[in-house]
């Protein structure tokens, strides 16, 4: 649909909510939904579209948002993709031109765009991580026996372990569903404060 402007207000209120950080990082990185985490792309991109030549500092501080997302990027799995990809086509765009960047007053020479200064900045956190993450799964006991078999057939995660990565396994993402407590428990102790259930099998809540 067509896009809606908003002014710097409503910009500056996104921006500076107590919550916008956690609400960023549940979103990119803890949801299980790709629908959910591709709708979050969305809305990033929706709030780098509505910042202003006037205001030089909200894609700065949008961008600083998600650098302090990048060092949870190896907990994360397969859920950090549409944020990488997000970071990608913001990179992509261009910036604001000089002639529309606010004067320095005080200096009287004109504001440069720090933006791509950030994207350095999470160009090279990005890199030490994905060394570090590299070297860590070349150390991992299984490597050579997951090597041989990516020769043979398509592995799509890391099914050898014994206790398996949900997050580090893309087709073992499951959408969350409703069930009754009957249907899940296999036993069940009353007190006289509490009820205590033990389940057939680990679920999150």
């Amino acid at each position: 649909g067509a896009l809606v402007w908003v002014g710097d207000a409503a910009v500056d209120a996104v921006l500076q909510h107590a919550k916008v950080d956690t609400f960023v990082r549940h979103i990119f990185l803890e949801s299980t939904s790709a629908k959910v985490r591709a709708e979050a792309s969305r809305c990033i991109h929706a709030i780098w579209a509505h910042t202003s030549a006037s205001r030089a500092t909200h894609r700065p501080l949008l961008l600083q948002k998600l650098v302090r997302l990048v060092p949870e990027l190896s907990n994360s799995g397969h859920h950090c993709r549409e944020l990488l990809e997000t970071l990608g086509v913001l990179a992509l765009l261009p910036p604001c031109p000089p002639s529309q960047l606010p004067a320095q007053a005080e200096e009287g020479v004109a504001h440069h765009d720090d933006t791509a200064l950030i994207f350095d900045e999470i160009a090279v956190a990005v890199t030490k991580l994905m060394r570090s993450e590299a070297a860590r799964v070349a150390r991992h006991p299984n490597s050579a026996l997951y090597q041989s078999l990516d020769a043979i057939v398509d592995v799509q995660g890391y099914y050898l372990e014994s206790h398996p990565c949900l997050v580090c396994t893309p087709s073992a993402q499951q959408p969350l569903s409703v069930h009754k407590l009957e249907q899940l428990r296999t036993e069940a102790k009353f007190t006289d404060s509490a009820q205590l259930v033990k389940l057939s099998c680990a679920h999150t809540i």
